[in-house]
């Protein structure tokens, strides 16, 4: 058998020295679509089915056991540096930031190396190379730096990532080719992604003035609308490797903003909700192709789908936004029980205040009229999404399968029947 000393690439499936296998058959398009955008063009054809509760438990495999006698310190070793086998595909504004803190804090030997979020696996991404599995690890430790983790564990060291950016098309056929040609194709049997999932209406609220501070608020379709409060400005960004708006430019005052943009929320949501039903009277898939931020980076139906695409349903697993924010012991239990690590057990609130704050139920920062067309739009979707976890039988923690999203859903004698798989995909 091959020894973590004598070999770069091992499997621990096997012990051996994997050969390089061909990557799977190009991305095949998920075509996808909600008949009707909820009741701005119709009720659309969702029906909604619970899902049974799950435990949290795990026992350890007997290769996991194996592993740990033939003193294989990490699951996956790539060129002497661990290669991340946790992925949380995380959301912009669903707490992803607060979820990786508490997370390589209490679960031991969890690491997300030089970075908490590494931007790689979509291609124009801040750190996307050439999407190689090589080019991922540099930022990882050794595979034997047992001391690495804030939270270190005795006899392992467990590879994460954690990043708001990887609900992209293109990242899961990425993720699965590197793994495939640097370990072969049974390396992605390893790999296990979390997604945390927030109300969308909150969401959206709370992406708008995140994006619009740091300058990449999705305004397509909005003649006056600004994408950022900021303007250029002369520097070097050298120091960050990649252009940085603190470095690269200044920010307006309140008065010079409205003096050049209409910028509220409520206007910016009208013209999202315009694109969205020039999308669906034309036919166009609304996830990725109408978008793929702004309103649409909330429709996490086709974004998990997508990644069932390379991935089987139980390497999938959901924590609801409000499950962490609520009990963030059990959410990092979950996060532990995934990564077939331990955790510190104790009593905690969510870490970061900002990150998870706003997460209850009231809207108050957008016009009443503004919150029902978003509930309206986002409805069928949700519901979309709790019948196909549940047809996948994928986990999502907590007691509530059916109405996590806690968006106010449509009557089940309106939203008709849910589509056929081959509606879905075809």
């Amino acid at each position: 058998m091959a020894t973590l000393e004598n070999s770069e690439n091992i499997s621990l499936t096997t012990g051996a020295v994997v050969e390089v296998e061909p990557k799977p058959s190009p991305y095949k398009r998920t075509a996808l679509a909600v008949v009707a955008v909820g009741a701005i063009a119709g009720a659309a054809v969702v029906t909604s089915q619970s899902g049974a509760v799950a435990s949290v438990t795990k026992l350890l495999t007997s290769q996991e056991i194996e592993d740990i006698s033939e003193g294989l310190t990490t699951p996956l070793c790539y060129n002497g540096k661990v290669a991340p086998t946790l992925y949380v595909v995380g959301c912009q504004k669903c707490g992803t930031t607060s979820l990786w803190e508490d997370s390589v804090d209490h679960v031991y030997g969890l690491t997300t190396g030089d970075y908490k979020e590494h931007h790689y696996w979509h291609e124009t991404d801040t750190r996307w190379t050439d999407g190689s599995l090589e080019g991922m690890v540099e930022s990882y430790p050794d595979c034997t730096d047992l001391t690495e983790p804030n939270a270190a564990s005795e006899n392992q060291i467990i590879g994460a990532d954690f990043c708001p950016q990887m609900a992209y098309e293109d990242v899961p056929g990425n993720i699965y080719n590197a793994y495939a040609d640097a370990l072969g194709e049974d390396a992605n049997d390893k790999l296990n992604f979390v997604s945390i999932l927030r109300d969308p209406v909150n969401r959206t609220l709370s992406y708008f003035y995140h994006a619009l501070d740091e300058g990449w608020l999705d305004v397509e379709g909005c003649s006056d609308c600004c994408g950022s409060w900021w303007v250029d400005s002369s520097c070097s960004c050298e120091e960050y490797g990649y252009d940085n708006k603190y470095c690269c430019t200044e920010k307006l005052s309140f008065a010079e903003r409205m003096a050049t943009c209409n910028v509220t929320f409520d206007h910016w949501v009208d013209t999202q909700l315009e694109r969205a039903v020039a999308c669906q009277a034309s036919g166009t898939q609304m996830w990725p192709d109408c978008g793929d931020s702004g309103v649409f980076g909330s429709l996490y139906v086709y974004q998990i789908m997508n990644f069932m695409e390379y991935f089987k349903p139980s390497q999938y697993s959901v924590i609801p936004f409000e499950l962490y924010t609520n009990n963030a012991e059990v959410a990092i239990e979950a996060i532990a029980n995934v990564s077939g690590a331990e955790y510190i057990h104790k009593e905690f609130s969510a870490e970061d205040v900002n990150t998870a704050s706003n997460h209850g139920r009231s809207y108050d920062s957008m016009l009443p009229s503004t919150e029902k067309k978003l509930v309206e739009f986002y409805a069928p979707y949700n519901e979309m999404l709790y019948e196909y976890l549940a047809e996948q039988g994928i986990m999502v923690y907590g007691d509530d399968q059916t109405n996590f999203m806690h968006t106010p859903v449509v009557d089940s004698s309106e939203a008709g029947t849910f589509p056929d798989d081959d509606v879905r995909r075809n």
